[in-house]
């Protein structure tokens, strides 16, 4: 009692607990944090080195098709050319035969 007579009651309430377990939480979350960046950076690096393997097969890819496509036109050009001139001596025979014969 105070010395008028009136009751002090001390609502003070004690924070050390309260601010220690702050402070564990919060180094917990920062831990818990960095861990998921480190991995999210692994991660990340590894799909670019992926990416990276994908972009250099399909240049290559690209490469072997140009090829293929390119001497493929060059021997269906040359076949046909072929079928044309092979054509054109039969026509000559026949016109020549017929002109022949009259």
């Amino acid at each position: 009692m105070a010395a008028d007579g009136s009751i002090v009651i001390d609502t003070k309430i004690p924070t050390g607990g309260f601010n220690t377990g702050m402070k564990k939480l919060q180094s917990s979350a920062a831990g818990a944090l960095n861990s998921v960046l480190f991995a999210a950076i692994k991660v990340g690096s590894a799909a670019r080195g992926a990416i990276d393997k994908v972009v250099k097969i399909a240049g290559s890819v690209a490469t072997i098709l140009k090829r293929v496509l390119l001497t493929g036109l060059l021997i269906l050009g040359a076949s046909i050319a072929a079928v044309f001139r092979g054509l054109r001596e039969s026509l000559e025979n026949i016109i020549s035969a017929n002109l022949a014969g009259s």
